[in-house]
C-alpha cells in the first residue's frame, strides 16, 4: 500500500498530463478535500485531548463528531462512484483506504464520546494524531503545512 505521498506524487504527474482526463482530476480534487477535512479533523480532535474536552460544550462536541463522520462518508460516496482506468484503479484503491481509515476513525471518536468513554477516547484519539506525526516525520512535512503540498513545487 503506497503512503499518501506517494499517492499524491501520482496524483500531481496525473494532474500534468491533461490527456488523462476528468476522472483522473477528480481523484486529485477527492484528495485536496481529504487532505483538506483530515487536517481541520485531526487538529479538532488534538485540541479537544489537550483540553480535556473543557472548552466546548458536550453538545458542540458531540455534534462536530458526528459532522466529521458525515464528511468523510460523503467523500467515500464520491471516491466509490468513480470509474478509473485500469493504471490508475492503484491510486483510488490508495485514496479510499485513506478516506475509510478516517471515517473508522470519526465513527469510533462519535461513539466512543456519546457512551462517555472519554479514556478510550483519547487513547485512540492520540494513536490517530501519533501516526500523522509520524508520516510527516518521515515524509518531511511540518505539521503546519498540511498532507498536501500540490502547488507549492
Amino acid at each position: 500500500m503506497a503512503d499518501a505521498n506517494d499517492l499524491l506524487l501520482t496524483l500531481l504527474n496525473l494532474e500534468d498530463s491533461s490527456n488523462k482526463g476528468c476522472v483522473e482530476m477528480e481523484i486529485v480534487r477527492l484528495y485536496e478535500a481529504y487532505t483538506e477535512e483530515s487536517t481541520a479533523y485531526l487538529d479538532f480532535i488534538e485540541q479537544l485531548v489537550s483540553t480535556d474536552f473543557a472548552l466546548l460544550s458536550s453538545e458542540v462536541i458531540l455534534d462536530s463528531l458526528k459532522t466529521a463522520k458525515i464528511k468523510f462518508e460523503k467523500l467515500m460516496e464520491q471516491a466509490s462512484q468513480l470509474e478509473v482506468a485500469p493504471d490508475q484503479e492503484e491510486n483510488l484503491k490508495d485514496l479510499k483506504y485513506l478516506i475509510m481509515d478516517h471515517l473508522f476513525l470519526a465513527r469510533d471518536l462519535a461513539c466512543f464520546y456519546e457512551i462517555n468513554e472519554l479514556g478510550r477516547f483519547k487513547m485512540r484519539a492520540l494513536n490517530a494524531i501519533n501516526k500523522k506525526r509520524r508520516a510527516e516525520v518521515f515524509n518531511g512535512f511540518s505539521s503546519n503545512a498540511g498532507s498536501c503540498p500540490i502547488g507549492k513545487q
